[in-house]
């Protein structure tokens, strides 16, 4: 496996949150020091095999923490991932486990951001699962249906998790609903040839990929929304206004706010690459390479240790 080249030009991007021993000059504001950076990732080796790997910005060093897992989601706390296919693994950010749990087909498991609940879902011969877990393994079945659902996010405060649901066989949708279960509510409408998925939720603002196919070619774009779906704006304009092939977006994901107040997001793109690789996006800016290798990477979390 070809060791991970990371880009530095992403200080252009991230000014002083990913890189270390970077002090604010605003005055008004208390300096901050950033101590290490991780990145949690999985990678598909040439023979199809995925493991999830971990890369530190402080030292450069790129290591395998879990063998044959797949779709991580991190926290500066703790991990969830799935193991082998059909085991939903919660651990520590060493890849040493905590809580293995067998389901039937599980995929895109999440942490509410205090690490104290778990969401995945679980595809059984008749239906799909919604499912919330604690730490110590209690199961709550929030949403059971027929309809494909994927890729739930909880909200800033963990009351919600978001999730998209395809009703329709050519167009899919975000929904809301409690961490207790309960009505479902919809968040973005549903439009024939259209795919709204992988959100993520930055304080009180809902971000996610919107994508359609031009020409034969997955093409996205990054919207942004409130939880109600009163609101919605799309930040990013690489179609042309959906006239023009683009690239796909997916695995959006949330990272801290830098130190100058700017929101960016991490997610997997095929831009100006024949793989899928891990890039920053500002908002309202363009894509910055994080990763260039021969491997597929997918699911980046990427975990600032800031000490104040």
């Amino acid at each position: 496996m070809r060791q991970t080249s990371f880009l530095f030009i992403a200080s252009a991007v991230l000014p002083a949150v990913l890189f270390s021993c970077q002090k604010s000059k605003t005055p008004q504001r208390p300096p901050r020091n950033i101590s290490d950076t991780l990145m949690v990732y999985s990678q598909v080796t040439s023979n199809g095999k995925s493991n999830i790997l971990t890369r530190s910005f402080k030292s450069g060093e790129t290591k395998t923490i879990i063998n044959s897992g797949t779709y991580p989601f991190a926290t500066n706390l703790r991990i969830v991932f799935i193991k082998s296919g059909n085991t939903l693994g919660f651990a520590k950010m060493d890849g040493i486990s905590r809580l293995l749990l067998p389901l039937t087909q599980p995929s895109d498991p999440s942490l509410s951001f205090d690490s104290r609940l778990i969401c995945v879902v679980d595809k059984l011969p008749d239906k799909y699962q919604l499912i919330r877990y604690d730490t110590i393994g209690n199961k709550t079945i929030l949403y059971e249906t027929t309809d494909e659902i994927s890729s739930p996010s909880f909200s800033s405060d963990g009351e919600k998790i978001v999730f998209t649901q395809k009703k329709d066989t050519n167009s899919s949708s975000l929904f809301l609903i409690s961490v207790t279960g309960g009505t479902v509510k919809r968040i973005t409408p549903s439009t024939p040839g259209s795919y709204d998925d992988y959100s993520t939720v930055q304080s009180g603002n809902l971000y996610f990929v919107r994508s359609r196919i031009i020409d034969s070619t997955l093409s996205s774009e990054i919207f942004s929304t409130d939880l109600g779906g009163t609101s919605i704006t799309q930040l990013s304009n690489f179609t042309n206004n959906w006239t023009t092939p683009s690239f796909f977006i997916k695995n959006l994901r949330k990272i801290s706010n830098d130190i100058v107040g700017n929101t960016s997001l991490i997610c997997v793109s095929n831009y100006n690459s024949t793989n899928s690789d891990i890039y920053i996006y500002q908002i309202g800016g363009s894509l910055t390479k994080m990763t260039e290798t021969t491997e597929q990477e997918f699911f980046p979390s990427l975990i600032p240790n800031v000490e104040k």
